[in-house]
């Protein structure tokens, strides 16, 4: 048999072999998608669990600080972003959290006239699974202990259990708020207090 060469121009090529080639190429991009796609099975990364794990650190030091030396300043963390204004609504209804500005001047100075410091020790930081379309949720245990100038000496430990629900922080148009090295902010949605025990 004989078989002849034929020299193709690019213009010939594609009108005779358009779709071969669009089908090629098709195929390439969804095998690379394919082999690209996270693991369902394997649930969150690590670096998110990571950062919802420091996220909840961060919230339970601040929710728990009653030293007069950074009470204020916790205070304003929880306010302006760590809690969202569902959670920062029902906390003041529950007098966990100051009602307004007067409120946080006048616990800030009755704390520095007691002396008053805390420590805070987180024990145990559990992030969970989430749910289809469900926030985070992360169990956090320690033990708070409270000492001031007042009571002349450390109370004892009191054990602490929280079950935050979280969220990342969107705008009210939906779109993620993202720090300046674009990483995603987490926000506590629900909160609640386990009782010892359970």
């Amino acid at each position: 048999m004989y078989w002849r060469v034929r020299q193709l121009s690019v213009n010939e090529l594609l009108t005779r072999y358009w779709v071969h080639i669009a089908l090629m190429v098709s195929l390439f991009f969804n095998f690379c998608l394919f082999v690209s796609r996270p693991d369902p099975n394997k649930g969150l990364p690590k670096e998110v669990k990571a950062n919802y794990e420091q996220f909840a650190r961060l919230v339970t030091t601040h929710m728990l600080d009653t030293s007069y030396i950074t009470y204020k300043q916790s205070t304003a963390y929880l306010l302006s972003g760590e809690l969202n204004k569902p959670v920062i609504e029902w906390m003041k209804k529950q007098e966990l959290i100051a009602k307004g500005p007067d409120e946080v001047e006048q616990m800030a100075k009755q704390l520095y006239d007691q002396r008053q410091v805390s420590s805070v020790r987180i024990d145990n930081v559990q992030v969970n699974e989430p749910g289809k379309n469900q926030p985070v949720s992360v169990d956090v245990t320690g033990v708070v202990a409270i000492h001031s100038a007042q009571d002349g000496g450390p109370t004892n430990p009191v054990p602490f259990h929280f079950l935050f629900y979280m969220d990342l922080r969107h705008r009210p148009d939906g779109t993620l708020i993202l720090t300046e090295d674009n990483k995603q902010i987490p926000e506590v949605v629900d909160f609640k207090e386990i009782p010892q025990g359970q």
